[in-house]
């Protein structure tokens, strides 16, 4: 049976490479992002794979967009979902130039906004049949791997993601829904920059891979994208 993934932030980078392994592997995929009609990837994907990609507006931030994505599924079951979108905040701001509206911003993307997209697509994953929810976290967000300090905006967005999916996994252990905590390592994206070590082919396949071997047992736990498990 073919089996809907879900992906948000889409248009470029993990998202992308994560539609277009889907879309390989011959699943269905829901792609969503900010503004579809800027990825000439996005576009190129859904050309080549008419009938298994459906492209989708959404702002996570946005209770409208998020509402309007719901009702353009109709009755359609999510298999998988892969909260993806995030931003990294200003990389300039340190102890001295903090500013609150800009935390605040990184806070609504990074930790509130994925935990809202799961809440509202829970009854389709609950009608699915593989049941999991996937968050694309960071390392960055591990409180005992910190020991180079700096990066307040992001590491804290991400430590506050990882508590409240953590949560949220003992609250549906009972369901059978499978949640997990993905650090996709040090990528070569846009957000991870040209040096960075790990392609974004290798990343997807690896973090395709902790999400297809999950277990109920392993629910709430934070992976790297080889399958290692990470301190909080």
């Amino acid at each position: 049976m073919e089996k809907t993934i879900l992906i948000t932030g889409a248009s470029r980078g993990i998202g992308l490479e994560l539609t277009r392994q889907y879309l390989t592997a011959g699943c269905f995929v829901v792609a969503s992002c900010r503004n579809p009609g800027n990825s000439d990837e996005l576009s190129g994907l859904k050309h080549e794979y008419r009938d298994q990609l459906e492209v989708l507006q959404l702002d996570v931030t946005s209770r409208e967009q998020l509402s309007h994505l719901d009702a353009s599924l109709g009755s359609r079951p999510i298999d998988v979902l892969y909260c993806n979108a995030g931003v990294p905040g200003s990389k300039d701001l340190q102890l001295g130039t903090l500013e609150a509206e800009q935390w605040e911003e990184v806070f609504r993307v990074n930790a509130i906004a994925p935990i809202m997209v799961a809440q509202r697509m829970l009854p389709r994953i609950r009608k699915g049949n593989d049941k999991i929810l996937a968050f694309l976290t960071s390392q960055l967000g591990s409180i005992g791997n910190n020991s180079s300090g700096g990066m307040y905006l992001y590491r804290s967005s991400k430590a506050a993601l990882n508590a409240a999916v953590r949560s949220l996994a003992v609250d549906l252990s009972q369901e059978g829904i499978k949640v997990v905590l993905l650090h996709p390592g040090w990528v070569r994206t846009d957000m991870g920059g040209p040096n960075a070590p790990v392609s974004v082919e290798k990343s997807v396949m690896g973090m395709r891979q902790v999400v297809k071997a999950i277990r109920q047992d392993q629910s709430g736990t934070f992976f790297n994208q080889s399958g290692e498990v990470l301190p909080w």
